[in-house]
């Protein structure tokens, strides 16, 4: 059987069981406006308990989410906030935003709903308010749909019921114009129903690549900042030190290793390679492909063997502790990162600088040891100070959502809460002088009108950072969150500070680590230190025998 036959046959099963145990009939048509044509049942459990469902656990689609404001009970219950008129209609707009996610995607739904909440409580209930004279309001119907459980039927049967999914609620539901984008590893899926429809999307993926086709697909806009830019914080560091210090960048080597499967692993380190090419740095580029096979029958992300020589090629032990001082980048996985490092202590490394993928991941966490002084890059830190009139900053968004959903969310809960929040802004500054909006005319008869005015949005405030967007229509408000394990004021423990940009950064970055450095008078590197310790940056140097004295600054290994 053909794999397109798999998916076919998956995506009928899928909405059988669908139909079997779907939800009752609501008998309000406007209310419901054409979503139980899906015949889509309920999900069986809360978006957090969805996303922790194993390998082994089938999940039909199903609907998590139905912000309604039309079905809101407190919409009739007090007239006193005008939220409906004098016939008992409501005095708002609907519009209508849909999200389809598979089950590992819990903050991405919930920081949606987050924002929803919020919105269409405002001005006394009457939801968010428009107009030259703040007297036409709107409230978001937010549809939030889990496709399946991805990692129990695959990646490509779970992408045939996303598509299948959006093209229903846009074929059925009438009033919906907004996508707020799926978790990255399921975003291609939003991009054809974006085009076919033409709706827009605000896509979460960090990689450039996603965004260069907006010549044929003017409805794909990206809020994540560009993830290219992850590590150039580090580099810019390392370049300003050598030039306060008067050495070349010629005589620094920097070498950087990258998966090659992975546009996100790839493209950042291309960019790291280029960016230290061109500030004239000694680069070494080094790439692989996990899924090769250099010992038959065994991956090389599980051939040990092969991730030492990786490790071998970016610090080997020949080089001598006065050469094995490289800056080394490396876009890996956990594991990769595990046998690499451990390689690196063996050879003797000390690395002037070591910026890894995985240092703002759970496996930093789980490394205390491994992690001081390593560099990383993401899309927030939560030293960042952006705020809106809803929360002070993006960790109040996260301890809400805890009391509210049960678990402390990571930065994509406080991206998907910020995407509403934008659409908001576009609505709003496109109407800002009109009397009376007509906002149904406009999202139907004018919405290229709408994709326009997103496209020269100018650095909006959203509790993520400054928003605009550049010609690929992805994010560039702000820069990146350049981060480091550093020793916060008087504290002993490590801690991820922000070191960018710079009007967000708590900390100054270290750079050159301490290993790297010459041992002050009155001491020596510890051979014991340097291929023992766990953590490859940390300070190498111990005082000297007694009866015995350095003169002067040395690499003296004993």
């Amino acid at each position: 059987m053909t794999a397109s036959c798999c998916q076919l046959l998956y995506f009928l099963l899928a909405l059988t069981i669908a139909t079997t145990y779907a939800q009752e009939p609501i008998d309000d048509a406007i209310e419901d406006n054409g979503l139980s044509n899906l015949n889509l049942p309920p999900c069986p459990a809360t978006s957090y308990e969805i996303s922790q469902y194993g390998p082994e656990t089938p999940l039909s689609a199903c609907i998590l989410y139905d912000l309604n404001p039309r079905s809101d009970d407190a919409l009739f219950v007090n007239s006193t906030i005008n939220s409906t008129n004098a016939i008992g209609e409501p005095s708002f707009t609907e519009v209508g935003l849909v999200q389809v996610t598979p089950s590992g995607c819990h903050n991405h739904r919930d920081g949606a709903n987050t924002a929803i909440s919020k919105l269409n409580n405002d001005n006394d209930g009457r939801g968010v308010a428009i107009g030259y004279f703040g007297t036409t309001f709107f409230k978001f119907r937010l549809i939030s749909i889990i496709g399946g459980n991805s990692n129990n039927i695959g990646n490509d049967a779970y992408s045939v019921v996303h598509e299948e999914i959006l093209d229903g609620v846009f074929q059925n539901v009438n009033n919906v114009h907004f996508i707020l984008g799926s978790c990255s590893s399921a975003s291609e899926n939003d991009k054809p129903m974006a085009l076919k429809h033409a709706k827009i999307v605000l896509s979460q993926v960090g990689s450039p690549g996603y965004y260069m086709d907006v010549a044929n697909n003017p409805y794909v806009f990206g809020i994540h900042v560009n993830s290219d830019t992850y590590s150039l914080p580090a580099l810019k560091a390392l370049q300003f030190h050598l030039d306060a210090t008067g050495e070349s960048t010629k005589k620094q080597p920097v070498r950087v290793v990258y998966r090659d499967r992975s546009e996100f692993f790839k493209s950042t380190c291309r960019s790291a390679i280029d960016a230290a090419t061109l500030q004239g740095f000694d680069v070494t580029a080094i790439e692989f492909n996990p899924d090769g096979e250099e010992m038959p029958g065994v991956p090389n992300s599980q051939n040990v063997e092969f991730l030492e020589g990786l490790a071998d090629q970016l610090c080997s032990a020949d080089e001598g502790p006065n050469t094995n001082n490289a800056a080394v980048i490396a876009c890996v996985q956990e594991r990769d990162a595990d046998v690499m490092i451990a390689r690196m202590i063996l050879n003797g490394c000390r690395p002037t600088l070591a910026w890894f993928t995985t240092a703002t991941w759970g496996w930093a966490t789980r490394n205390s040891d491994r992690i001081p002084f390593f560099l990383g890059g993401g899309q927030w830190h939560e030293n960042f100070a952006y705020s809106d009139k809803y929360f002070e900053n993006g960790t109040a968004v996260l301890e809400y959502g805890k009391e509210k959903f049960g678990y402390m969310g990571s930065y994509d809960h406080i991206v998907s809460y910020a995407m509403p929040m934008l659409i908001v802004e576009l609505i709003t500054s496109y109407f800002e002088v009109v009397d009376s909006p007509n906002i149904t005319d406009a999202l139907v008869n004018r919405y290229h009108e709408i994709r326009r005015s997103l496209v020269k949005i100018d650095n909006v405030d959203t509790i993520f950072g400054p928003v605009s967007f550049n010609e690929y229509q992805r994010n560039d408000g702000r820069g990146a969150a350049g981060t480091q394990w550093v020793q916060k004021g008087n504290a002993t423990a490590f801690q991820l500070g922000c070191i960018s940009p710079l009007d967000q950064a708590d900390v100054p970055i270290v750079i050159p680590s301490p290993s790297s450095l010459p041992c002050p008078p009155g001491s020596h590197l510890d051979q014991k230190l340097v291929e023992g310790d766990p953590a490859i940056l940390a300070d190498k140097c111990t005082l000297c025998p007694a009866g015995t004295f350095a003169l002067y600054e040395n690499t003296n290994l004993q």
